[in-house]
């Protein structure tokens, strides 16, 4: 094998560099430069511009310049001579790089070989994992393939795992989610906060969080049954105060009724009874007026008198009238003889004068004792 620069011995690459550079010293007229720019520095410091303002503005712009001129040639000449310089290391830097790119394309494809070995390898610990798994996951039921990936774990695929992480992995895994399923099932709790639960341990895996959630919701049902309660007693007194104080009402209402009736019924029988005592009255009178009129005929006016209303009085002349039972001289109420005024001695029959706003009260008297009347207007 040609030895070079860099050689490859026994699979190993040789990076011992080997390179000659000559670092000479750069020489150059840069001191003598200087001694001129030290001197002509110190002049324009030290200058005192004399003139006009314009004058001195223009010497001052003028000696500007010069030195703006002066800079300029300096860099410009830096930037030549360092291009110049540099460019060996600018070759070398190159030839460098092309290696190591050369390097890195050995480097890919090993890398390449690696991943895929290192793919086979995780693919065989991948299957064995789940091999064990479906040995142990049964109690899971349904929830089998959602619970592996969930647990499952891709450092159990690096080669510094062992089988027993994976495995002690997988069956706390299995435990935990089926001790989780069991206690959540096994809370009282209605259905639809149980199957809420359930999915959320089932999103999660937290237990505990699922239960918490139960409690929470338990007691939120709780409360909401103790509103709905107190709210339909007070609503429930409400009614019942309401069915009380109407049945007050309709009982104060038969009463005042009742008693109205009472009232009513008392003034229908004193109104009878006094209709029929006055009733009672007119018979006895009239049987006395009768009784009078046979026994004392010549008193009939005098008893008469007596009976009329008070500040009545009779006159002669006025109208006759004839008591029942007795001899008329009217027939109906037309006397017998209407062309002429009819005179008798009959005592039976009386004449009385009475003004008229009295007649009222004479009518209904003659009415009420029955006594037949005739008007001389």
């Amino acid at each position: 094998m040609e030895n070079t620069a860099i050689i490859v011995e026994e699979n190993k690459i040789n990076t011992n560099v080997a390179m000659t550079m000559s670092l000479g010293v750069i020489e150059s007229n840069l001191s003598m430069i200087e001694k001129s720019v030290d001197k002509v520095v110190s002049n324009l410091k030290n200058t005192t511009y004399a003139g006009t303002r314009e004058d001195r503005i223009k010497m001052m712009k003028k000696d500007r310049a010069d030195c703006n001129k002066a800079i300029d040639a300096l860099e410009t000449e830096r930037k030549k001579q360092k291009k110049i310089f540099s460019r060996p290391w600018d070759d070398f830097e190159i030839e460098v790089k092309s290696l190591v790119a050369k390097i890195e394309s050995a480097a890919t494809a090993i890398d390449n070989q690696v991943k895929t070995l290192e793919e086979e390898r995780r693919s065989e610990v991948r299957k064995s994992i789940r091999e064990y798994y479906d040995t142990i996951s049964e109690p899971v039921g349904e929830f089998r393939e959602e619970l592996y990936q969930k647990v499952y774990n891709d450092s159990w695929e690096n080669v510094s795992s062992s089988m027993k992480a994976y495995k002690d992995g997988l069956k706390k895994a299995v435990d935990n989610y089926v001790q989780g399923i069991n206690t959540i099932s096994s809370i009282d709790a209605p259905d639809d906060i149980k199957s809420e639960a359930l999915m959320r341990y089932k999103n999660s895996l937290d237990a505990m969080a699922s239960v918490n959630y139960i409690i929470a919701e338990k007691q939120k049902q709780e409360e909401l049954r103790k509103r709905i309660e107190e709210e339909t007693r007070r609503k429930l007194e409400a009614q019942k105060q309401r069915e009380i104080e109407e049945a007050k009402r309709k009982a104060a209402v038969e009463e005042r009724a009742r008693l109205e009736a009472e009232r009513r019924a008392e003034e229908e029988r004193a109104r009878l009874e006094e209709a029929r005592q006055r009733e009672l009255e007119l018979k006895r009178m009239e049987d006395e007026k009768k009784q009078q009129a046979k026994n004392k005929p010549a008193d009939t006016l005098h008893s008469l008198h007596s009976d009329l209303p008070n500040g009545f009085t009779p006159a002669p002349s006025a109208f006759d009238f004839g008591l029942l039972g007795g001899n008329s001289a009217f027939d109906d109420g037309v006397p017998a003889d209407a062309d002429k005024p009819t005179q008798t001695k009959d005592k039976t029959k009386v004449t009385i004068t009475f003004d008229a706003d009295e007649w009222s009260i004479v009518k209904e008297y003659c009415e009420e004792m029955q006594i037949f009347f005739f008007v001389n207007k």
